[in-house]
């Protein structure tokens, strides 16, 4: 692991970024370096890349960079500076065909003044009936959980008092 930032295979090449926001590629077969390095807006990279719809986004914790893969190893297509209370330490989030970054302040949707989002609703949650007068028990817990017993020897289990 190159500093704080966890490495990406993608299309057998290793996109790995060090802890001061330069982006090396290699070729995860032979470790031969593919394309120069890539240097990012910022000098410190804490987050984690992810790849989604052939491009690769990656967040320093002053800005967030998207780069396309190209046959020579890949091309900055987008780069944003953020504010200074916007700081990013986690890794981008993609949900819903969006992607989030998760700032000191708050998740932010590049492009977009913040909003709330509109997800799916969450689903009910399973309801418990009451158990009936008549109804078996459905667990039975034996306490203590754990006996160490020597070879020959018994031991007793009690039901607890409840």
């Amino acid at each position: 692991m190159i500093g704080k930032s966890s490495p990406l295979l993608v299309d057998g090449r290793l996109y790995s970024f060090d802890d001061g926001a330069k982006l090396f590629i290699n070729d995860a077969a032979t470790g031969k370096p593919v394309g120069k390095r890539v240097p990012m807006v910022g000098t410190i990279m804490r987050s984690s890349p992810v790849y989604a719809d052939g491009k690769i986004y990656a967040c320093t914790t002053s800005a967030w960079h998207v780069f396309t893969i190209t046959k020579d190893g890949v091309k900055l297509s987008h780069k944003l500076r953020l504010n200074e209370e916007d700081e990013v330490t986690g890794s981008p989030i993609i949900s819903h065909g969006r992607i989030y970054l998760p700032t000191g302040r708050a998740d932010v949707l590049p492009g977009q003044a913040r909003r709330q989002d509109r997800l799916d609703p969450r689903p009910q949650l399973p309801v418990e009936t009451p158990r009936g007068a008549d109804d078996p028990p459905a667990l039975a817990q034996v306490v203590p959980a754990e006996v160490l017993i020597k070879a020959g020897h018994a031991a007793t289990i009690h039901r607890p008092l409840v």
